[in-house]
């Protein structure tokens, strides 16, 4: 009994220690949840009664319109000048429907196609029993192979002219060689490459290439083919088999005839070879030889392709059928049209032919149709032929690539994308075609998925404001460029020289059959072949550009200055911050459902019920500055700088790139008709799909899939799906018209590559492993291996006690079988990949080790995991991926088992309950003798404690007289405490007179320093001599400190006018200082000195600070960087400019920008030799505007250490040029600045100066 229990105990030990196997989380998200805020608007009611046509823009703000001057009818031009038209370069061929058979002959010696003579009649093929075939014995050398070399798949690039979205790869990311010659798809799924300088394997975001390194014939491989798990190689140099960890070469000395191996054809247990010198089959060892001789109409074969038991044989001499032991020639005299063969493919009963020089030929029902660059092919030399589902792939040496789809050739090439137009080899992977070319690596095409179109193919301009659909057409409105409308692959130009007022154009709308155009002068109506113009002389508050938004038989026209209009019965009203409005500067404006919606730089509004509801930060919007909106069944998406927002059931939901966006700044929104929410924004594409348990899946789109450009622009959301589901957008330099794929429902396939055992690369394949595989075999290094005198493994494995049986997975993945560690070698590193091609960067993983882990572990991309210290047990590792449809793969795993070390063996533990069993007995018996032999001892105690207790009641009595002599002690030294705490007390009372001091000198310094800050303040220009000076400017000020180190500097007299922005060395008091010796050093150079030029001036100011700061003595660096205007005004203003390290922006009439760079020398400091300044003439007219910076604003980093930049802040100014006033002019450069800095501190005194003329 008692050993059942025991037993019983020992099996409840194990049950309760075995691992239990943990559910995978599926529904976990990488991303987390969106921000839920409840949305808390303010009302504003509007007056009940609004007289008609309030305001106008005048003196650069709105003003009351004066009623005495009667309103302007709007003028009415026709359409003037010959409209631009452009094709848009997609070109394409429709092939007639029924072509003549035999129709082109090649011309040896015209080296050209030419038409045949149709007198000449067509000749039956030839055909003729094979003749005796020679028979050698396969006697291959095998060759252990070595460790491919692991590089990284690089991301594939885009062509600058790319038009479709194609990708490549070449040798800067990962090919051994430029040139891909052939590729084949293993059982597996994975993709062989087969290139001029190796053999590459393209397994997940690896590359694994073999060479002569790892035990190939040859490095220049011309064709493959998968044999189940064997893959043949033919080389320049013989036929390779790769097979369980060898290469097997087969050469000249091996019974092949011949080492030019241009072909393979796979035919169950049969493999066919086509060579230089003529047709090998390889079958049960032996090779059987096939030439002229034998019945071939030539012996150099280019091309083979097996049909159910047939042979097709592709030589420089025709066309060949083997079958039946018979061959059957197909040369010109039987209507090909050249004997030359590179390529073969089959369609169904019909047999493709492609033809060096002499096109396509198609071979049906016995007649030959030929299609070459007369009839629509883009080149006569066909390399590689692909049907694809009733389309037909067609690679040529010169012309790219050609799809012939219903009877139409489109092309592909160098010119749109291809990265070359020498194709030599064509995959179908998927939904994407794979291209191999010579010198341009590997393209990578989905047809119909993007197109792009730019500047360099029509459109007017590269930046796209504004999008409309229009039944066939499609209207484009540009930044500079005018306006344009896409038909029949065709653009049409609308410019200031056929009548449209201004070549800005904002945005669009269509109604009762006219188009509505905002441009920077106002609104231009094109209605039957001429334009009507609205400007605030016919209502309108403002002439800049604005956003539609119709409704019945009103039209809302938000502006960027002038509030919001809208026209009615022929009039124009207004609605601006006065009466409601949140703001006059409209970014966006949509017309919802009884709601009109307008966001704004300074939040979003909504008008219903003649009352405006405002919504901002405070209000629970993620950012105030709204780009574009979008209503979708009850829910309003809203486009911030700040994220994408959702409102709905009286909350906003914020999305942000902590939640899957590809940016905050969000520009551009749609949906299409499965309701999902397209999101562009200025770094990428975001597709919210909802979830049918409620939520959004998230998928972004970048230039890695097929973008040309990543910045979605413009602000009157161009963005829209058309009738056929494509998406068209303006992004970057043009536009992008993308149609998004059927639903993707294919999981990646995953693999478990390889084990380290503690960080070192581990080959599992054992030695004598191979002892079966030949009686020979060599090393990559030539070593000669005899099978019956194999050497011992005497490799650091077996020397550390690791134990396996076997290898098993796919080459050259092979894992070991049953692996049993010893408890001291438990440092694991397993390495795995993720298997979707066109989505390797977007592979996510999760994993376990079963038997240590509690959970799953978080998402990674990282393709391996390390394991330390892993205790004695039994382990499986488990790894799952995902790609971007979100669907996991199937889980793969990889069993081992750690040793217990020999002191925890179930022996160890026997020992230890017999040695434990023996403690007790003899620990019992023990005691026991201890406690008799302790009962006597204490019998003796009891009679000594007696005497003790009567001497110790006499020592208390001696200890109570001790303690009362100490208590006097104490008595008098808490005496002594009292005086030391308060001495302490004087000290204390004494340091808070001297914080109180300290307090009061501070005060005084910081009075001191804010004086000085009213002394700087009334040494800057007044405002009113800016009015005298400009007719519009503005100052954006921001010191660091309380003082700056920056100023500007105005001096008006007669028809001159200098104007200097300033930045001095150092901040706060030190720079101050600097700024009053740099103005007090103008006025004197200028007023007294009368000074001519600005280089002049900054010649001498560059000598009076050296001269006044004493440098060369200090060795004093201080100095200033700075800008200086000579402004003449006339008919003609001139502008003189010269510059120490700070340049100057102009913005023309046309809203382009130009910088003009300063000398790269500051005023001031130590210097070796002396400087000169240079003068430059600034070209101005009345409608430029000049900005005048120091490099605050540019170099101001956000919470990522990233600086604003000089590109950001160019495309700033340009905006900031189109505003009509200085209050949204500084507004504009403050809420970017703050959006930018968010809560990171200022770094430098920041002063940008804008003024026209």
């Amino acid at each position: 009994m008692r050993l059942y229990i025991q037993f019983l105990l020992l099996f409840l030990i194990v049950a309760c220690t075995k691992s239990k196997k943990v559910d995978f989380p599926s529904d976990q998200d990488e991303y987390s949840p969106p921000k839920v805020v409840k949305a808390t608007p303010t009302i504003h009611p509007i007056p009940d009664s609004l007289s008609k046509v309030q305001y106008v823009w005048k003196s650069g703000k709105l003003t009351l319109r004066d009623k005495i001057i009667p309103l302007k009818k709007p003028q009415v031009a026709p359409v003037s000048g010959q409209l631009n038209k452009v094709d848009a370069g997609f070109k394409s061929y429709t092939v007639a429907d029924s072509l003549p058979f035999a129709e082109y002959i090649w011309d040896n010696k015209k080296r050209k196609l030419v038409l045949r003579d149709k007198k000449t009649p067509l000749a039956l093929p030839k055909s003729r029993l094979a003749g005796a075939p020679k028979v050698l014995p396969a006697k291959g050398k095998v060759i252990i192979a070595g460790a491919p070399t692991v590089v990284p798949f690089g991301q594939p690039i885009m062509k600058d002219k790319d038009l479709h979205g194609i990708l490549y790869v070449n040798q800067d990311e990962g090919l051994p060689g430029a040139e891909a010659s052939c590729f084949a798809k293993d059982t597996h799924g994975r993709i062989w490459v087969g290139t001029g300088n190796g053999l590459a394997l393209i397994e997940g975001n690896q590359v694994k290439v073999y060479t002569t390194k790892q035990g190939l014939s040859g490095n220049n491989i011309k064709s493959l083919a998968v044999d189940g798990d064997k893959l043949w190689i033919g080389t320049v140099t013989g036929l390779n088999l790769l097979e369980n960890g060898t290469f097997t070469h087969y050469g000249k000395e091996n019974g092949l005839l011949d080492n030019d191996v241009f072909s393979l054809a796979v035919d169950g247990d049969k493999l066919w070879i086509g060579t230089y010198t003529g047709l090998h089959l390889l079958k049960n060892g032996k090779f059987t030889y096939y030439n002229k001789e034998s019945g071939l109409s030539d012996h150099t074969i280019r091309s083979l392709l097996v049909d159910r038991g047939k042979l097709w044989i592709g030589t420089v001499g025709g066309l060949n059928l083997f079958e039946n032991n018979r061959f059957t020639h197909y040369t010109t005299q039987n209507g090909l049209s050249r004997n030359s063969i590179r390529s073969l493919a089959l369609d169904g009963n019909k047999l493709w032919v492609g033809t060096q020089g002499g096109g396509l030929n198609l071979l049906e029902n016995g007649k030959f149709t030929h299609y070459n660059t007369e009839n629509g092919l883009s080149g006569n030399d066909v390399r590689s032929i692909l049907v694809d589902q009733g389309k037909l792939w067609v690679g040529t040496r010169t012309g790219g690539v050609s799809l012939l789809e219903d009877n139409r050739f489109t092309y592909f090439n160098a010119n749109n994308g291809l990265s070359s137009n020498y194709v030599v080899s064509l995959l179908k992977e998927g939904k994407r075609l794979w291209v191999g070319t010579k010198g341009g690596g590997v393209s990578f095409l989905k047809k119909g998925e993007f197109v792009h179109y730019t500047k360099d193919n029509g459109l007017p301009s590269d930046y796209i404001l504004s999008l409309l659909p229009d039944n066939d057409k499609i209207w484009i409105g540009t930044l500079g460029g005018g306006l344009a409308y896409l038909k029949d692959n065709e653009f049409t130009h609308y410019t200031t020289q056929n009548g449209l007022s201004n070549n800005s154009v904002w945005s669009l709308v269509k109604r009762e059959g006219k188009l509505w155009a905002s441009t920077n002068k106002g609104i231009n109506v094109l209605e039957d072949n001429q334009f009507s113009y609205y400007t605030n002389q016919n209502g309108l508050s403002i002439n800049v550009a604005g956003f539609f938004a119709p409704k019945g038989d009103k039209l809302w026209f938000g502006t960027y200055g002038g509030g919001l209009n809208y026209l009615e019965n022929g009039q124009f009203n207004q609605y601006v911050k006065d009466n409601g409005l949140i703001s006059n500067a409209i970014s966006a404006i949509l017309q919802g459902k009884n709601k009109l919606w307008i966001g704004t730089i300074g939040g979003m509004a909504c008008l219903e019920n003649n009352q405006f509801k405002h919504y901002t930060k405070e209000n629970g919007l993620s950012s105030n500055f709204v780009h574009c909106f979008l209503e979708e069944k009850d829910r309003l998406w809203i486009g911030t700088v700040g994220g994408l927002n959702c409102l709905e059931n009286g909350q906003f939901t914020h999305y942000t790139t902590e939640n899957g966006l590809a940016d905050n700044s969000v520009t551009q929104l749609a949906v299409d008709s499965l309701n999902q929410i397209w999101v562009g924004t200025e770094r990428g594409l975001t597709r919210l799909k909802p979830k049918k348990n409620g939520g959004y899946s998230i998928k972004t789109w970048t230039k890695n899939h097929g973008l040309k450009f990543i910045d979605f622009r413009g602000l009157g959301n161009p963005m829209f799906f058309d009738a056929k589901g494509k998406l068209w957008a303006s992004i970057g330099q043009g536009i992008t018209a993308f149609k998004p794929s059927a639903a993707d429902t294919i999981a990646p396939k995953v693999f478990i590559t390889a084990v380290d055992i503690s960080q070192k690369k581990v080959s599992w394949q054992k030695l004598s492993s191979f002892q079966k595989v030949a009686d020979t075999l060599y090393t990559i290094k030539s070593d000669t291996l005899l099978a019956n005198q194999f050497p011992p493994d005497t490799s650091w494995l077996s020397r550390a006690g690791i134990k396996w049986d076997g290898v098993e997975g796919m080459m050259p993945s092979s894992l070991p079988k049953k692996l049993t560690l010893p408890y001291n070698q438990n440092h694991l590193t397993f390495h795995y990949s993720g298997l979707k091609y066109g989505e390797q960067g977007d592979i996510v993983y999760r994993y376990i080790l079963e038997g240590l882990d509690k959970k799953w572990s978080s998402f990674t991309k990282e393709g391996k995991v390390d394991y330390r210290n892993i205790p004695p047990g039994r382990y499986v590792f488990k790894v799952r991926a995902k790609a971007r449809n979100h669907i996991w793969s199937k889980e793969v795993g990889f069993a081992f088992r750690v040793k217990f070390p020999w002191w925890q063996t179930w022996w160890a533990y026997i020992l230890y309950g017999l040695a434990g069993a023996l403690l007790v007995y003899g620990f019992a018996v023990l005691r026991t003798r201890n406690l008799k032999a302790t009962q006597r001892k204490l019998e003796q105690i009891v009679d000594k404690r007696t005497t003790d207790l009567r001497e110790a009641n006499e020592h208390l009595t001696f200890q109570k007289e001790e303690i009362a002599f100490q208590k006097d002690e104490i008595t008098t030294q808490n005496e002594e405490l009292r005086q030391s705490q308060e001495e302490l007390e004087a000290q204390r009372d004494y340091i808070e007179e001297r914080n109180k001091e300290l307090t009061k000198k501070n005060m005084l310094i910081n009075q001191s320093i804010k004086a000085a800050l009213n002394i700087q303040q009334a040494l800057l220009p007044s405002e009113q001599l800016f009015e005298d000076s400009f007719s519009e400017y503005f100052t954006f000020f921001k010191p660091r400190d309380i003082v700056s180190g920056d100023f500007y500097w105005l001096n008006k007299s007669d028809d001159t006018i200098w104007i200097a922005v300033a930045d001095c060395t150092g901040h706060g008091v030190p720079g101050a200082f600097m700024t009053m010796l740099g103005k007090s050093l103008l006025e004197r150079l200028i007023n007294v000195r009368k000074l001519e030029t600005p280089a002049e001036v900054l010649q001498e100011l560059d000598k009076e600070v050296i001269l006044t700061l004493r440098q060369r003595e200090t060795k004093n660096n201080t100095g200033m960087d700075i800008i200086l205007l000579k402004i003449t005004k006339g008919d003609t203003p001139n502008v003189l400019y010269a510059g120490a390290k700070n340049s100057l922006f102009v913005v023309d009439s046309n809203n382009e920008i130009t910088e003009h760079k300063a000398d790269r020398i500051s005023i001031g400091g130590i210097k070796r030799r002396p400087d000169h300044f240079t003068n430059q003439t600034i070209s101005v007219t009345s409608e430029s505007h000049i900005f005048l910076g120091t490099d605050g604003y540019q170099d101001q980093n956000d919470v990522k250490r990233k600086s604003f930049s000089k590109k950001r802040l160019r495309a700033l100014l340009q905006e900031v040029s189109l505003l009509p006033s200085v209050e949204q002019k500084q507004a504009l450069l403050a809420t970017t600045l703050d959006a930018h800095m968010q809560d990171t501190e200022q770094r430098d005194d920041i002063l940008v100066v804008g003024i026209r003329l």
